[in-house]
């Protein structure tokens, strides 16, 4: 149960606006728990009784883990299970799952802001493992598609959140580039070599 609480701290608090960061975080700690199947609903109710009361408990677990992560003013959208409909019981942790997905999985202007802030805030420190941090900066541009960032704006902004010593490879970069044709996938070094480059 030690290793259930180190794990679910990976997965950030819910707080309305961070859906996109939130979901994945906790989809993968419900399969850890081996309890993802009754969220996502291909494992339903089983009619023997032994079996039911292990299902149950993997719904409970679920619904507990779920409720743990959600912020005070999302606690009541967990939800318990639902009454039997032709035979076929809803778990409570699939029906509070598909309700914070309804309410918030399609991106609205707060979770776009959200996103944007991040990218433009992204910080890389001599410490980090640049390839590592740059693919994060990347999958929040990919979440961005909302506002069809231009790629010679993300380049830019990929560049200012390298280490401050990797400051000659930058210039460099900008003073052998045309902005036209700076973008993060062509004129970025491949992803493969980052950690060859002479600093």
């Amino acid at each position: 149960m030690a290793d259930n609480n180190e794990m679910i701290k990976n997965v950030p608090k819910f707080n309305g606006r961070n859906f996109i960061l939130w979901q994945p975080a906790m989809e993968a700690y419900l399969m850890q728990l081996g309890a993802w199947r009754v969220v996502n609903g291909t494992t339903t109710a089983p009619a023997d009784a032994a079996a039911r009361l292990a299902w149950d408990l993997l719904d409970d677990r679920a619904g507990g883990s779920i409720r743990l992560t959600l912020g005070p003013l999302f606690a009541h959208m967990a939800l318990p299970q639902g009454a039997p409909v032709a035979n076929v019981i809803t778990a409570g942790s699939r029906r509070t799952w598909q309700a914070l997905q309804a309410k918030f999985g399609d991106t609205g202007a707060a979770g776009v802001f959200v996103d944007f802030s991040q990218a433009v805030k992204f910080k890389i420190h001599d410490r980090d493992n640049v390839p590592t941090k740059l693919g994060e900066l990347d999958s929040i541009f990919h979440r961005l598609t909302a506002l069809a960032l231009l790629e010679d704006l993300c380049a830019m902004i990929m560049l200012s959140a390298l280490p401050d010593s990797w400051d000659n490879i930058t210039s460099t970069l900008l003073g052998t580039t045309a902005i036209a044709a700076l973008t993060p996938n062509t004129n970025l070094p491949p992803r493969s070599t980052w950690y060859q480059i002479p600093l």
